[in-house]
This record gives structure tokens, sequence and C-alpha cells, in this order.
């Protein structure tokens, strides 16, 4: 029995809330919350790093008549404003603009790693753990879980790699069904496993990151990259770090003429993905999610909110659903009762079983 589990940044926020019910500081940030929480924390400790990137961003807003002042308005969502700053890149193509991007880019990846990888400290699963745990313990031998994920932070690599070895041994290029990536090292011990010759790829989880990942990135020859660099046109190669924390920073890689500057590969929340997501990596992605959910004979929907602004996603799952005759019953893991009415216009006469949190689906899953 092969199972699609998609995720969205619910189970991010779960998986922190396990750790810290009731420090919302350690909570990685939703759409709504996410310029009021990037202020928050950046008067921690942890925030350091991401109170500079704030007042590098505000700079260059300031200077632009173009964009409102984000942390200024509580009612602007980060997706609206990631989407208002690309389509004037996009439209206008002016340095300034594209210097909000860049920087915009830059406290999201902080706020990440900020309010994330202090997760990856932690000796246990949470109910991450104890959910892919549970499908894989129902898996034929034969079958796998496709776990497909639009967030960028690192705790489901994490969550499996302290599941070894009841999920199986995977690297980096296994876990995510690619081989294409050119692999940068980390110094240190705390990392993941890259792929060496030898190496055992026997895991029953597969990860699908349709957004990119903070370990993924883009290259270019100076710290500050060029809009063509960050949204190409042509094929260009795709660096997987294996640091198991978000740097938040863009990396420096190699030395010399061949030095280069590594950007996390976000795609963001705007309506043309294509722009991004035509990248063979990425587009391979989407492909295989596609795939996975139309012959799964399980699917589960864990804190993912569908977005009216992902209109990709959308449409990945209202075709799948169609496609997929075996499926009658979507399993749906979501507190927000309003994400009932919005997965009815799409889930072609599917039944919907909704739980509130991992605890209730997972003593209803016992029962069974």
């Amino acid at each position: 029995m092969s199972t699609a589990i998609v995720v969205g940044a619910g189970a991010s926020l779960a998986q922190a809330k396990h750790y810290h019910p009731s420090d919302p500081l350690h909570h990685p940030p939703l759409d709504l919350d996410f310029f009021q929480k990037a202020r928050r924390v950046a008067k921690t400790k942890p925030g350091k790093d991401l109170n500079s990137a704030i007042a590098d961003l505000l700079v260059e807003v300031t200077a632009s008549d173009e964009f409102d002042d984000p942390f200024d308005d509580p009612s602007i969502s980060m997706e609206q404003y990631f989407a208002d700053v690309f389509y004037e890149v996009d439209a206008a193509g002016g340095d300034l603009a594209f210097r909000v991007y860049l920087n915009l880019v830059r406290v999201y990846s902080q706020l990440l790693a900020a309010t994330t990888n202090w997760i990856a400290l932690k000796p246990s699963g949470g109910p991450i753990g104890q959910l892919l745990a549970s499908e894989v313990s129902m898996l034929n031998s034969e079958d796998e879980v496709t776990v497909i994920t639009f967030n960028q932070d690192l705790i489901i690599e994490n969550v499996l790699d302290y599941l070894r070895p009841s999920v199986g041994e995977w690297c980096l290029q296994s876990l995510y069904g690619e081989s294409g990536f050119v692999e940068v090292r980390a110094k240190g011990a705390n990392v993941f496993p890259l792929h060496v010759s030898g190496c055992e790829h026997y895991a029953r989880v597969r990860l699908l990151k349709l957004h990119g990942s903070m370990n993924w990135g883009l290259a270019s020859k100076d710290s500050k990259a060029a809009a063509e660099e960050l949204f190409p046109t042509t094929e260009m190669p795709v660096y997987v770090h294996d640091g198991r924390e978000i740097s938040g920073t863009v990396r420096r890689v190699g030395s010399g003429s061949k030095a280069r500057y590594l950007h996390p590969l976000v795609v963001p929340p705007i309506y043309d993905k294509h722009r991004i997501t035509r990248l063979p990596l990425i587009d391979a992605q989407w492909s295989k999610a596609r795939a996975a959910l139309e012959t799964a004979d399980r699917i589960l929907l864990v804190g993912y909110s569908m977005p009216d602004a992902d209109i990709l996603a959308q449409q990945l799952l209202r075709r799948a659903f169609a496609a997929n005759d075996g499926v009658q019953v979507v399993w749906v893991i979501n507190p927000d009762a309003g994400i009932a009415l919005r997965l009815n216009r799409r889930l072609k006469n599917k039944g919907l079983h909704l739980y509130e949190d991992f605890d209730s689906f997972l003593a209803a899953e016992s029962r069974l």
C-alpha cells in the first residue's frame, strides 16, 4: 500500500508546539503572522542576525515609493508581499526592487533559521515522526511513503534522520529522489549524509520539496546575485548542502576564481511559479509528486491550508484527485475547520476524514 502525504506549514508549527507549547517565539511563522513574528523574534538572542536582515530590508523599502513597510501593517501577509515585490521585479526589472526581493528572502531565511533550527537538536521524532513511523509500519515490502511538502525548512529531514533505521537508510540524493545535485559539504559533524559510492538507498520514505529547500542553492559569482541567476530561464546547476541546520545566509563555496555564492533556492508564494518551477530539478519534483498522488492507495493532507496564491498546487491536487480512482477518502490533519470547505470544492466527490491534531489522528489509526 503506497501512501502520499502532503505537508504544509501547519505541520512544522505543530512540531514546534509539541516541544514548546506555550512559547510562541519558538514557533515557525505562518503566512498571516510572518512580519509580526519576525519583529518579535528579532529581539531575542536567536534572532540577532534576523534583526540585521530586517534593518537592511527597511533601508531598501524606504528608498522606494513602490512598497509599503510590511512591519507597519498587521494586515499584510507574507504571500501577498512576496507577490507584490516579485511582480515589481518582473514588470519593471529595476535594481531597487530586486534588492528588496533579495533582502526579503534573507529575512525569510533568517526567521526560518531562528524558529526551526532548534528542532534539529531534539532527540525525538515528535508528532511528525510518530505519523511517519505509523505510515511506514503499514506498508507492504515493496511500497513507500512519499512526503510532498511546500515547506523549505529541514524539519522532515531531521525527523527521518532520527527514525533510522526503521525507515531505512538514505543519503540526501536518494531521499529527494534526484541525482543531479552538486554536493556541498559542511564543516563539522552535524550533517546529513551525502551520496558516496556504495551507500545504501533503502529508505521507505521519499521526500519531494516542491517549493525548494533552504539547503538547496543557486550559484552566483557575486554575493549579490543578478535576477537571471535566481530566476533562470535556462538550465542551472542546483547545489545541496549537507548541514542539518538552516544557515540563513548566503554561503560562499570554493576559492579564487572558482568561488561561488549559494543563494537559497526558494520558490516564492507567487502566481507565476513557472519562472522557477521549470528548472529541471524542481520540475521533476512536481512530476513525481503528481505521479505519487495519482497512484497512491492512501492520501493524507497534514497542516496544508491550500492558499489561494498557490494556483499550481491547487491544479496539482485537483488533477491528481480526479485521476486517482482508487482513493475514495482523503485524510486531513488540520485544526482549521474551514479547510473542509476549501477541499470539498477540489476533491472530486471523494470523502473527507478531518482530524484537528496528530493525537486524534493517531488514536483513530490505532483502532483500525
